[in-house]
């Protein structure tokens, strides 16, 4: 097999085990889920940091490898994944991202090696359009 069909068995893996546990974890349909490991393993911690924060429906994964990003972006590396928060309040919105750092880099007031970025949304500035996730241990990794 292709190094890059084995990042996606390894992420399904995670996610049938993470499910058959209860987890509510959902995905844009056309998702590419061809994920490195470093993200992979993270995906189960950003299913709990949701129900943690009192997000019933789960995680809702809208990119992966897929769609257009800017030209140092990690998401073609299988290294970021984007997740859904243009239904959530502001105030859910930050203590998201406060559980994800928790979860993913034991301190909320840590941003290594997972960084937790809330995008602004172009159309309503006050407003933010998702939550990117990327494994990126020290600035300009490149996997």
């Amino acid at each position: 097999m292709r190094p890059a069909t084995w990042f996606f068995v390894g992420a399904l893996l995670l996610l049938v085990a993470r499910i058959a546990k209860g987890a509510s974890v959902q995905f844009k349909p056309g998702v590419d889920l061809a994920l490195r490991p470093e993200m992979a393993r993270a995906l189960p911690d950003i299913e709990q940091a949701h129900l943690d924060v009192g997000i019933t429906r789960g995680a809702y994964i809208t990119s992966g490898k897929d769609g257009v990003h800017g030209p140092d972006s990690l998401h073609a590396l299988g290294l970021a994944v984007d997740m859904r928060t243009h239904d959530l309040e502001q105030s859910v919105i930050d203590a998201l991202a406060a559980q994800l750092k928790l979860r993913l880099n034991d301190a909320m007031s840590l941003n290594r090696p997972y960084q937790i970025i809330i995008e602004p949304n172009a159309s309503a500035p006050n407003a933010s359009s998702h939550i990117h996730v990327e494994y990126q241990p020290y600035p300009g990794y490149r996997g």
